[in-house]
């Protein structure tokens, strides 16, 4: 029923980002805000922050943008890889002066000269009033997991002293914050607030004010949620932050209402109802299965087939409760059309009002299994009790802990005495009647130890 599509290993590099792997420090930019929203938070004596640019060949046009924000470098049409979007601190501080903390609100709007795309973004900033021992400067990125995140930063923390660099990404490694160390790479800092025994020793420069973080790009396939990243400087009575720069990594997940334009001719909306978890999809475009997969421009790409035509969508730019692109048809013969979808739904936690049974069906994948879980086919029966979920089927029981739309089961699944251990997350659809959901897996089995995935739908 559904087609699996990942790419290119791209989860388990995440995954080993986040567990202390180096990475190559010579790859472009490619993180946007640019159909999206960002919220840039400076304080007096921090330098400006700055946005990323994605690179296009015939460069930008600024067709529209607040006074407190420059294009660097100038003029408004510009090209290559160094191009960024930034505040002006010393004009923000000089608009604040009578009313501070002051907050701006503004509009940017680009236009691609190589696509001829207009582009857009919501802009906020705030200047806080701030004491010397609290003062921290704060950026919040939007972008979304078809995209590579280009962690590339210049970091400006206006004192000299000792810095930690930490990184944290609860739903990927809940309660685990890494160092990244002058080795070029990412080690445990600290387990649920606790640091471990050497992490005094993990700090990435001393005797600086200027911090380099050069990591490339980062796919953020199976990233979903918010990476973290924080400058600390150590003071007498413990680390005191300085600079905060969370990325809201957005996906397609989301319960959509699409509408198309044909040869102008706007038609009425429809439901699309689709689950991205862990790299993989599932769901449903209009009522029929989907199969999506990501472009080199970082766009997704969602295809089904109605049985007589074969429909592609590129959704080339989605916010929090937005997404825009084109669409064509195998009747087109290459001619697109513009479409919008508005969110009317986002994750609906595991609650209570899911117990019951559920009638699932699933496909796996696996390269290393010769056996198959098959945990997510047939009548399944659902518990829901807090914090806990009990999934069980003809004797054979899951047990685990949930948290928001997503489930840490373990148990014997496969007859005998094998351990089996899930991650799991799910979509529900507004009528709590239709799931679609993602899973990876691990099973342990004698001498065997072996992974695989699942993506599955359950109706009741």
């Amino acid at each position: 029923m559904f087609s699996l599509v990942t790419k290119k290993s791209v989860f388990p590099l995440a995954v080993l980002f986040l567990l202390g792997f180096s990475l190559p420090s010579n790859q472009a930019m490619a993180a946007s805000i640019i159909g999206s929203s960002a919220r840039i938070t400076l304080t007096n004596m921090v330098s400006s922050q700055w946005l990323p640019l994605p690179t296009s060949n015939k460069g930008w046009k600024v067709m529209y943008s607040p006074d407190w924000l420059t294009l660097n470098p100038s003029p408004s049409t510009v090209d290559g890889e160094d191009n960024s979007i930034q505040p002006v601190s010393r004009l923000l501080i000089a608009l604040a002066s009578d009313t501070d903390p002051g907050h701006y609100f503004g509009r940017l709007v680009l236009k691609d000269l190589e696509t001829g795309q207009d582009w857009e973004a919501d802009v906020t900033a705030l200047v806080e009033d701030t004491t010397e021992s609290q003062e921290v400067a704060r950026a919040i990125f939007f972008t979304n997991t078809a995209q590579d995140l280009d962690l590339n930063m210049d970091i400006r923390t206006g004192r000299t002293g000792r810095y930690f660099l930490l990184m944290e990404h609860p739903q990927l490694a809940p309660g685990l914050k890494f160092a990244y160390v002058p080795q070029g790479k990412l080690v445990l800092f600290s387990n649920y607030g606790f640091p471990v025994a050497n992490a005094d020793d993990l700090y990435l420069a001393d005797g600086v004010s200027i911090l380099w973080l050069n990591l490339g790009e980062i796919p953020l396939v199976g990233l979903e949620g918010t990476l973290k990243i924080e400058v600390d400087q150590s003071t007498s009575t413990g680390l005191v932050p300085r600079q905060e720069t969370y990325f809201n990594i957005l996906s397609l997940s989301g319960d959509w209402m699409v509408s198309d334009t044909y040869k102008g001719t706007v038609y009425p909306e429809y439901r699309a109802l689709v689950h991205e978890g862990f790299g993989l999809f599932s769901g449903e475009w209009n009522g029929y299965p989907v199969s999506v997969s990501y472009s080199p421009q970082g766009w997704y790409v969602v295809e089904f087939s109605d049985g007589r035509y074969s429909y592609r969508y590129e959704v080339r730019s989605i916010s929090s409760g937005k997404m825009k692109g084109l669409w064509s048809y195998s009747g087109s013969h290459g001619e697109q059309y513009p479409f919008e979808g508005r969110k009317i739904g986002s994750f609906f936690p595991l609650s209570p009002g899911i117990n019951g049974p559920w009638s699932f069906v699933s496909v796996e994948t696996s390269d290393t299994c010769p056996v198959s879980p098959e945990f997510f086919d047939g009548m399944v029966d659902v518990s829901v009790s807090g914090d806990k979920i009990v999934l069980s089927r003809g004797g054979k029981t899951l047990q685990g802990s949930v948290n928001g739309n997503e489930a840490l089961l373990s148990g014997s699944w496969i007859e005998g005495e094998d351990s089996f251990g899930i991650r799991s997350s799910a979509t529900f659809s507004k009528e709590g009647n239709v799931v679609y959901g993602t899973a990876r897996w691990t099973l342990i089995s004698g001498g065997l130890s072996c992974e695989g995935s699942t993506v599955f739908e359950g109706r009741r």
